[in-house]
């Protein structure tokens, strides 16, 4: 309804609980948009005696996006958030006649106030089927992309050694080590590409490597 509760209605199928969300119908309305309102980054990078420390950053704000990946996860079963325990202290994956099932405060077809629980198996089936506005999400995040930590070799240390080398340095370097902040719970905004409907993301990779820098 207009205060964004589910309108609910009675019903004799067992597979449901009792109670069945009404399906909207209608015109299209707008959602969101997919514009964001800022886009940036900055880097920093700190020195003390013969260590430096840097780091990139980069960070959205605003825009909205479909995430399929928690769609389907949760339509499937095998989202965390299928898993909590309902107002009852039961599993809500259990059937409602044992006990479980979704907590869901809505009202009825007049507008009544309505508390239902409804079998979990239907009622996220429906919520990925029937309610896209559910997986509806902000994009905005905030992440670390770069990180190198260098150390310069003592030039009298290197002159001691005798070797011919002048100047020697080894540096760590990690690209994407930390999604600091996402707006959208199991996805990583920053790697959803131009597009408004994410569409069932892989895991988000990591590479670490280190690099010797010798002059002669």
């Amino acid at each position: 309804n207009d205060e964004g509760k589910p309108v609910l209605q009675e019903t004799s199928s067992a597979s449901w609980g009792g109670y069945m969300p009404v399906r909207e119908t209608g015109e299209e309305k707008t959602v969101g948009n997919y514009q964001p309102k800022w886009t940036g980054g900055f880097s920093t990078n700190l020195h003390y005696k013969g260590l430096s420390v840097a780091a990139n950053f980069d960070f959205m704000i605003g825009g909205k996006f479909l995430s399929v990946t928690n769609m389907f996860s949760t339509c499937s079963g095998t989202s965390t958030s299928t898993t909590k325990l309902n107002p009852k202290g039961v599993n809500e994956r259990e059937p409602v006649s044992k006990g479980g099932g979704v907590y869901v405060d809505g009202v009825d077809t007049e507008g009544k106030p309505v508390q239902a629980y409804i079998n979990a198996y239907q009622y996220y089936h429906y919520l990925a089927n029937y309610d896209l506005d559910h997986w509806i999400y902000s994009r905005s995040y905030l992440k670390m992309r770069e990180l190198s930590v260098t150390y310069d070799f003592p030039k009298a240390l290197l002159d001691r050694a005798k070797i011919g080398i002048t100047n020697a340095s080894i540096s760590f370097v990690a690209n994407n080590p930390w999604l600091i902040y996402s707006a959208c719970p199991n996805v990583d905004p920053s790697e959803t590409g131009d597009n408004w409907r994410e569409g069932g993301q892989a895991a988000s990779t990591r590479s670490f490597g280190f690099t010797l820098k010798l002059g002669f």
